[in-house]
């Protein structure tokens, strides 16, 4: 029964650590959920810690919209691609898949609204 109290003590402890391992994601520009006026002319994603972002997409209701990135595949804390494309009104996502720096993948999607 101690040796399982102390293994328990230890997994306790231990989880901090490895949620904190993982680099997170910030709110950026546009925002989550955010209703634009104007298209952005610019897409900006941060993140707690260096990422290496392998997909980044940008889709409308129109489809993909090209987006032109500043960062190469480098690691980054804030990744910068500008949209290319024209952009109607309509909702938006981006979705980023990327690697920390721990070496896990992790992905996600921002959606906004450009309001007619």
């Amino acid at each position: 029964m101690k040796i399982m109290t102390l293994v328990l003590a230890a997994a306790l402890a231990a989880a901090p650590m490895a949620a904190s391992a993982h680099s997170s994601s910030q709110p950026g520009t546009p925002k989550d959920g955010e209703t634009l006026t104007v298209a952005p002319n610019l897409v900006r994603l941060n993140f707690g810690g260096p990422m290496r972002i392998t997909v980044l997409k940008l889709v409308g209701p129109d489809g993909e919209v090209p987006l032109t990135r500043t960062d190469g595949m480098k690691p980054v804390t804030t990744l910068e691609a500008t949209p290319s494309g024209a952009m109607a009104p309509g909702a938006y996502e981006i979705e980023w898949r990327g690697m920390g720096a721990d070496g896990h993948v992790m992905e996600g999607t921002v959606d906004f609204t450009i309001a007619p």
